[in-house]
This record gives C-alpha cells, sequence and structure tokens, in this order.
C-alpha cells in the first residue's frame, strides 16, 4: 500500500536485530549491545517496539517499557538521512497511542542535553523538562522529561496519529 510517506511502521521483533544494531552503532558513541537488544525484543514482557521502514531498509524504531500505569520511553532512534521528515514524530506518535490503550498515566524519558532536536520533537507532544542527570551518557548530562496525565492530550495525539494512520502496517 502506498502512502504520502515513504516509509512505513509496524512492529519491531527479534528478526529485525541486526539492522537495529547497526542503526545503534551509526548513531551512538555507546550503543546497546545485541545482548540487550535480544533481551529487549525477545524475553521482556514489558517492552514494546516500533520500526520505521523504507521499503525493506530499517531507518528509525522507538521503544517503551511499561510498567504500573507508567511509561518509560527507552529509545527513539531516527537514522541520519531520515531525520527531521517526520519519522520520529510517527513513531512517537503511534507509542503514545499504545501508552493510551495500555491506560498509561505517565510517560517519562531522558535525552542528550546537546540533542536540542530531540527535545523538540518532545515538547510537540507536551513533555516537560523536570530535571538533569550528570552523566548519564558518557560524559554528557541527560534532561529528564516527563509527561504527565497521558489521557489529558488524548486529543491532541489522535490528530497525529490521524496525520500518520497511512504509516501503518500490521504486524
Amino acid at each position: 500500500m502506498t502512502n504520502q510517506f515513504n516509509w512505513h511502521i509496524s512492529n519491531l521483533t527479534i528478526e529485525h536485530l541486526e539492522a537495529v544494531i547497526k542503526i545503534e552503532k551509526e548513531t551512538y558513541s555507546d550503543p546497546w549491545t545485541m545482548a540487550f537488544w535480544n533481551y529487549e525484543l525477545k524475553h521482556n514482557s514489558h517492552s514494546y517496539y516500533l520500526g520505521a521502514w523504507a521499503g525493506e531498509e530499517l531507518i528509525g524504531y522507538g521503544g517503551m517499557r511499561l510498567l504500573f500505569k507508567k511509561a518509560h520511553i527507552t529509545n527513539l532512534t531516527v537514522k541520519k538521512d531520515w531525520q527531521n521528515k517526520g519519522v520520529g514524530t510517527s513513531l512517537m506518535a503511534f507509542l503514545l497511542e499504545e501508552a493510551l490503550k495500555r491506560k498509561v498515566k505517565d510517560v517519562v524519558l531522558e535525552v542528550r542535553e546537546s540533542n536540542y532536536n530531540a527535545q523538540k520533537l518532545y515538547s510537540k507532544f507536551f513533555f516537560k523538562s523536570i530535571g538533569v542527570f550528570n552523566n548519564y551518557y558518557k560524559g554528557e548530562k541527560a534532561v529528564v522529561m516527563v509527561l504527565s496525565n497521558l489521557s489529558a492530550y488524548r486529543g491532541n495525539l489522535n490528530k497525529l496519529i490521524e496525520k500518520f494512520k497511512a504509516c501503518i502496517r500490521p504486524g
């Protein structure tokens, strides 16, 4: 199915592990290990991950852990040549849609202090900065952001989800 976007979104699974690791190594100075990703995608029943594909190429992914009506966005990564094209926005919209379905009340995440584009994206979803972790990332601070009372933003979120609905593929 073709859509106005050059990508589609579906569940990220263990079969996508090699592509995830490749992007991790291209993007981060301290990437998650294959063992960590294997656990997240195969064994962690509290994790939920989505991937964005251009054809058969993985161009981004995002995920969260869900526990006790809370969600922790653990990762939102988009390949450099696909950034600022809506891929990250669509991934975040569908992660938060899933959080709403699971009746999550609050969502938290950490972001590199130097990553202004990501902070801007999260602010678009009404995340607020609540503090800083020193040396969270090798030698760099992390800004802690929270979205409290997620259901209060359902209307705004539904508008974003509607915009990107053509990206979704089952599976």
